[in-house]
């Protein structure tokens, strides 16, 4: 199985839109081991509770707590 580790703004929009990205999030998440580094999850935790996102914290806790599930 591939290693691989996914780039904040790969899950950010991933977490934003219905598109590309949340398909190969979801792809990458079923058939390969996803390394989540603790740096990232901050910095996507960060990102994502910008006013210019309309994303409550616990749709952040929920995404996060789905990627650190499946890793």
């Amino acid at each position: 199985m591939i290693r691989v580790v996914i780039d904040t703004n790969v899950l950010v929009s991933a977490l934003i839109n219905n598109g590309k990205s949340r398909k190969l999030v979801l792809k990458l998440l079923e058939e390969h081991t996803v390394i989540l580094y603790s740096q990232i999850l901050a910095e996507l935790a960060d990102v994502i509770s910008r006013d210019k996102f309309s994303v409550t914290s616990s749709q952040v806790d929920r995404f996060i707590s789905i990627l650190v599930k499946r890793q």
